[in-house]
């Protein structure tokens, strides 16, 4: 969502990417973007501006009306497609079945939770709207500037 903002008329940012850091009390999503220095200012308050507004994004088709759902694109959909496909792929790996076992004991103190995969199934837009409405929207965010030294 995101890439979209930022990478389409304006074409603000080259390079996106993500990743979150999961600890028992807290944890961070964090994002990088590759980008001209002159366009920190606009990219900031674009990605803010993005984050406020994210407890009222529709993310599935079925937020939309029966005429809008063919075109509409579906990101809770695509995303629980992305989470099977790296579930599944970490159970090719020895050394990363190892790692989340050793974090779900970890940090899981209530196992009547049930199986990750099938909570995932469960989770919907207006539980994306809370968490969002929650965190995002809450204006509790750092945002780091790395810029390089001017040449003289």
């Amino acid at each position: 969502m995101l890439n979209r903002i930022l990478r389409g008329q304006a074409n603000l940012v080259y390079n996106i990417s993500s990743s979150y850091l999961a600890l028992k009390y807290g944890g961070a999503i964090l994002f990088c973007f590759t980008l001209d220095s002159k366009n920190i200012g606009v990219a900031k308050r674009k990605v803010l501006d993005f984050f406020k507004q994210t407890k009222f994004i529709s993310y599935s088709r079925d937020d939309y009306p029966d005429e809008s759902r063919l075109t509409a694109y579906d990101y809770l959909a695509s995303a629980k497609s992305q989470i099977r496909f790296k579930f599944h792929q970490t159970k090719e790996e020895g050394l990363d079945i190892a790692s989340s076992l050793v974090l779900h004991a970890l940090l899981d103190e209530n196992p009547s939770r049930g199986n990750y995969i099938d909570n995932i199934k469960n989770v919907d837009t207006s539980d994306l709207r809370r968490v969002a409405g929650e965190y995002f929207s809450r204006g509790r965010y750092v945002i780091v500037s790395i810029v390089p030294k001017n040449k003289k």
